[in-house]
């Protein structure tokens, strides 16, 4: 089995038990590759644990071998290695984004933009990379360049919206550090 045919597979099973999930972070090269990351799935609350029987069943059916497996309190992180010579991680992101435990993004309010993307459900990307701009400030206290420009994009061109986003979720206080900066 080639790794775009896992993938395929893989995203077939998930829409055929119609499991309630979206791709989050680089999607573009799905269901072809994974353009040489991993993969990030939030999946809702009601379906965590159809998913996880779901992962372990994937190594039986595709013929992997499961070489590493971790959990926190919101993610299990499965790395998967094929006879073939292929490997991939899939980060499985349960509810939503938390950070130590506490979350800043709940899965309803990122699936309002699920798109679909060559037969995938995945977060827009503009959408994914203004939350990548405060993922990385939260979990690192600073972020990547390409995430820092959309999300200043997205500031420019629907203030009020951001505004009224940032204001219920974090604060006013946290609105009026960033548009000072």
């Amino acid at each position: 089995m080639t790794k775009k045919d896992f993938l395929t597979s893989f995203f077939l099973t998930l829409d055929s038990e119609d499991i309630d999930y979206f791709v989050y972070g680089e999607y573009r090269s799905l269901p072809k590759d994974t353009g040489e990351s991993d993969i990030d799935i939030i999946v809702s609350d009601r379906d965590k644990v159809r998913v996880e029987d779901i992962m372990k069943t994937i190594i039986v059916n595709c013929e992997l071998d499961l070489v590493s497996f971790y959990a926190n309190t919101n993610a299990k992180f499965y790395r998967y290695l094929s006879s073939c010579g292929w490997g991939v991680q899939i980060d499985v992101l349960e509810g939503g984004l938390f950070y130590r435990g506490i979350a800043y993004y709940p899965y309803i309010d990122l699936s309002r933009f699920v798109t679909i993307y060559n037969g995938i459900k995945v977060l827009d990307i503009n959408k994914g990379f203004y939350i990548d701009y405060i993922k990385e400030i939260i979990h690192n206290g600073r972020a990547k360049e390409k995430y820092r420009n959309v999300f200043l994009e997205q500031l420019r061109n629907n203030n009020d919206e951001c505004k009224s986003e940032i204001e219920q979720r974090y604060s006013e206080d946290a609105w009026n550090l960033i548009k000072v900066n």
